[in-house]
C-alpha cells in the first residue's frame, strides 16, 4: 500500500485539526511515535516511555485517515500520457545514435578479426616462400597481375574458405547492390563490381574482394553478403606494402595495411565517412585523405 509523506515538526503537529488524522511517525533512529489529531498532544512517546513526551529532532510521517487507512497516491490519465509521451521523445532523440554506437562497435570487432587474419595468413605465406614481388604490378585494371596471383594464393591459407576466381565474383562479393569503388560513382555511389576479378569468403563469413589484379586495394566485407555492403560501415580498404614505407607497390612486402581514413565524398567513400585506419587502431596518429583519389581535389 502507498502513503504519501510530510515532514513536520512538533510544534506542527499541535496544530493539527482535530479529528482529522492519525499519524504514524518514524524517528531518525527509526523510534515510533503515535500522535492522534483531536487531541493535540502526543500520546505516548516510546523513545523515553512518558506520556506527552516531544522528540528534539525533525521527523517524518506518513498521513492515514481516521479509519486507520494509509491514502492510496496514483496517478491521473493525463499524467501517465505526458510522462509516456516524454518518454517516446527521449527514446526518439537517443536510440538512433545508441544503435549506431553498438553498430560501429560490432563492425570494429569484425574488422580487427578480418585484418588480423590476413595478416597471420601472409606472415604464412611469405614463410612459404608463396609471395609474388609486386613492385611491377603491369598495366592498371587488369584482372591478372602479380597483386591477384597473391590474393588467390592468400586465400588458400584461410581454412574452409570459398573462393570465385572464375569470372563469379559475385557468388561470393555482393556487387549489385555494394560499394566497391567501382569508376562509374556518378551514376552509382560507387556501387557495383567486376565478377572477374578474384574474390573468396572465409570459415566465418567475411568477405574479400580484390579491386584489379595489378592494383593494391583490397576490400574487406566484414559480413558478407548482410547489408548495408557500404565503404566505412562494413567495408573497408587495405594493401600489400611494407610495414616502414606504408608504399603501395614495394619490393618488400611484409605486412596487409589499411588505407587512410577518407573525408571527402568520392568512389571510395560515397558517405565521406570512411575510417579504415582509425576503426582498426583509433584516432593516435590516425591518417586523413580528405581529397579524391581520382581528381586530386
Amino acid at each position: 500500500m502507498f502513503c504519501r509523506f510530510v515532514c513536520l515538526s512538533p510544534l506542527k503537529l499541535k496544530t493539527l485539526p482535530k479529528g482529522t488524522f492519525s499519524i504514524a511517525h518514524f524517528s531518525l533512529r527509526k523510534e515510533v511515535k503515535q500522535v492522534q489529531g483531536d487531541s493535540g498532544k502526543y500520546i505516548r512517546d516510546l523513545d523515553n516511555g512518558t506520556p506527552n513526551g516531544a522528540p528534539s529532532f525533525r521527523t517524518c510521517f506518513g498521513i492515514y485517515s481516521k479509519e486507520g487507512l494509509p491514502f492510496k497516491v496514483a496517478f491521473t490519465l493525463a499524467e501517465v500520457l505526458i510522462t509516456l509521451g516524454i518518454i517516446g521523445v527521449v527514446a526518439a532523440i537517443t536510440l538512433p545514435s545508441l544503435t549506431t554506437k553498438i553498430q560501429n562497435r560490432q563492425y570494429q570487432v569484425a574488422y580487427r578479426k578480418a585484418f588480423s587474419s590476413l595478416n597471420q595468413a601472409l606472415k604464412s605465406m611469405i614463410d612459404d616462400g608463396q609471395f609474388v614481388p609486386i613492385n611491377n604490378p603491369g598495366a592498371v585494371a587488369q584482372d591478372d597481375g602479380p597483386i591477384g596471383t597473391n590474393f588467390k594464393i592468400l586465400a588458400t591459407y584461410f581454412a574452409g574458405a570459398t573462393t570465385c576466381f572464375d569470372n563469379n565474383a559475385d557468388k561470393c562479393w555482393e556487387c549489385k547492390g555494394g560499394q566497391s569503388g567501382q569508376a562509374s560513382a556518378g551514376s552509382n555511389n560507387g556501387r557495383g563490381c567486376v565478377k572477374s576479378r578474384p574474390a573468396f569468403i572465409d570459415a566465418a563469413g567475411m568477405a574479400y574482394y580484390l579491386y584489379a589484379g595489378s592494383e593494391w586495394p583490397i576490400i574487406i566485407d566484414v559480413n558478407g553478403f548482410s547489408k548495408p555492403n557500404e565503404l566505412g560501415k562494413d567495408r573497408y580498404v587495405v594493401y600489400f606494402t611494407n610495414s616502414m614505407t606504408k608504399s603501395y607497390y614495394p619490393a618488400d612486402v611484409d605486412t596487409i595495411y589499411p588505407w587512410a581514413d577518407i573525408t571527402a565524398k568520392q568512389r571510395w567513400c560515397p558517405s565521406g565517412d570512411c575510417p579504415n585506419f582509425s576503426r582498426l587502431f583509433g584516432n593516435d596518429g590516425v591518417r586523413i585523405r580528405d581529397f579524391d583519389m581520382d581528381t586530386g581535389k
